[in-house]
């Protein structure tokens, strides 16, 4: 009996030790997260997955900008909701309890993390992929790590500042870093960004939906902006303008038709994030809550305001308060063209 129990025991121990090794594989249908981003194809699915993350929608896929741009002065929302009870808040324009601004810090930090897990995870592989690749996901995870923190800071002014992933300590303990200490960081990032494009011989749009240059140097005037530093702004747009490679489409209604986006005659849409054409969600309400009542048989909710009427220029290029051509009486003649198709 005693025999028998301790081949019995050495049997089970030597299922255990092989049940081990048979389960401590790598997975053969998937990448490994301890090796992922180990090869050209895991970084550019990775990068993927990072440009996934700066699309930010509201409910029914509404883009979340568009939700915002409706807190500002520029347009009107039907008041109980939740852009109007942003512009009405009592202590300034972004409620904590609010489901717009909820949905803004989640979705803009969920960019962040996604960035810098990805700058994080390509160190792995750097050596297995052409330099120039390489670098030119990389500035392109910069740029979407700017945009993302350009709009933090632009709702919620300071912000927790991370440019690595977080420890589970750090994550309770981060403070919020000041606007200009953010901003001078990012320049740097963008800095390297234009360098990185250049060392690719990017295309100034490299495809529809993907940063470039250009879009470094845009997000870094915007930021220059956020600070007031018009010197940086001036300089970062003006090199946009000396490299000559944008210009304005000569039909503006082609920016707002998918044929006339993806022909974008001039590289006049420098940086777009589209719905599939392919199927029919997802969906997004835009074509119901931006007509009139009287077109839809439905109920519009988003006005444009008299704010962002008056901000279009007259034909000569001036405002209206500076023209001698305006007439309030018909404010409609001879204005800039493109306030009747936006209006």
């Amino acid at each position: 009996m005693k025999k028998i129990f301790f081949i019995a025991v050495i049997a089970l121990a030597g299922m255990l030790t092989g049940c081990s090794k048979f389960l401590d594989r790598k997975p053969l249908d998937a990448s490994a997260s301890s090796t992922f981003l180990s090869n050209e194809a895991e970084m550019d699915l990775g990068l993927t997955g990072v440009y996934a993350s700066s699309f930010w929608a509201v409910a029914n896929n509404v883009p979340l900008l568009y939700a915002i741009e409706s807190t500002t002065d520029l347009a009107l929302r039907r008041t109980g909701n939740a852009e109007d009870q942003i512009a009405l808040g009592d202590a300034g324009p972004f409620l904590v309890s609010n489901g717009i601004t909820v949905i803004a810090w989640n979705q803009e930090y969920k960019l962040v993390a996604r960035a810098n897990q990805q700058l994080e995870g390509m160190k792995k592989g750097a050596a297995n992929v052409d330099a120039k690749t390489v670098g030119r996901m990389r500035a392109e995870v910069l740029v979407l790590r700017a945009w993302a923190y350009f709009h933090l800071m632009s709702q919620f002014n300071d912000v927790p500042y991370y440019t690595e992933p977080l420890t589970t300590e750090q994550i309770f303990t981060l403070g919020r870093t000041p606007v200009a200490t953010i901003v001078a960081d990012l320049y740097k990032d963008l800095d390297e960004a234009v360098t990185l494009f250049d060392a690719a011989n990017t295309p100034a749009v490299q495809v529809m939906g993907k940063v470039n240059k250009g879009v470094a140097l845009g997000v870094k005037a915007k930021l220059a902006l956020l600070i007031k530093d018009y010197n940086t702004a001036a300089a970062a747009t003006k090199t946009i303008i000396d490299g000559g490679q944008y210009g304005l489409n000569p039909r503006y209604t082609d920016l707002f038709i998918l044929s006339g986006q993806q022909t974008n005659a001039n590289l006049e849409i420098m940086f777009n994030q589209t719905y599939p054409t392919d199927i029919l969600d997802p969906q997004n309400w835009l074509a119901v809550i931006t007509i009139p009542r009287q077109v839809g048989t439905s109920q519009s909710s988003h006005f444009p305001s008299q704010q962002l009427v008056d901000k279009f220029e007259t034909k000569e290029g001036l405002r209206i308060d500076q023209s001698a051509t305006y007439d309030p009486a018909q404010p409609s003649k001879n204005r800039d063209n493109r306030l009747r198709w936006t209006v």
